[in-house]
């Protein structure tokens, strides 16, 4: 099932993404980084989505913020050694 993020930021546009943890993620961090506006995560019907290049974009952008966190958790991990 795919998740669509709602937020006010984006305006109009609502972002799709792949799975539910990658959107709350995504709400996460404009949560926190913009306090007086709100994102949430909506389930969203197989049969009603059609993937665009944005909502490519973003799983695409939230999956490499997965893979940087996890590289600089890899350093501390390391350092900690």
């Amino acid at each position: 099932m795919k998740f669509r993020l709602i937020a006010t930021v984006f305006g109009t546009m609502q972002p799709v993404y792949d799975n539910q943890d990658t959107c709350n993620m995504a709400a996460k961090v404009i949560n926190e980084s913009y306090p007086l506006e709100q994102a949430l995560c909506i389930p969203m019907p197989e049969a009603t989505y059609k993937s665009t290049q944005q909502d490519r974009l973003f799983t695409n952008f939230v999956e490499m913020i997965k893979e940087i966190q996890k590289l600089e958790q890899s350093t501390v991990d390391k350092a900690n050694d």
